[in-house]
C-alpha cells in the first residue's frame, strides 16, 4: 500500500486490492481512534489518479459522491 499525503486527508493505493484483487485508490479521513476510509476508484482508473493525481479539492469530491465507507482503527 502507497500513501500520498494531502494537508486534511491522505490517500492510499493499492495495486491488488485483497477483496477484488484490482487496483484501488481511497480517500482517508483521519479521526482519532477510528479512520474514515472511502474508496474512490478501481481499476484503471484508480491507477491514472495515482500517477496523476488531483488536487485535495477533486479527491474531497469524489469522496464525497462516493458510495462505500468504512471506518478502521487508527
Amino acid at each position: 500500500m502507497r500513501y500520498l499525503q494531502l494537508k486534511q486527508i491522505r490517500i492510499s493505493y493499492l495495486e491488488k486490492a485483497p477483496d477484488h484483487g484490482r487496483p484501488e485508490i481511497a480517500v482517508i479521513f483521519p479521526g482519532r481512534k477510528r479512520q474514515r476510509v472511502v474508496p474512490v476508484a478501481v481499476g484503471e482508473e484508480a491507477t491514472r489518479l495515482w500517477q496523476q493525481p488531483l488536487s485535495e479539492e477533486g479527491f474531497l469530491a469524489l469522496a464525497e459522491h462516493a458510495q462505500d465507507e468504512t471506518l478502521v482503527s487508527a
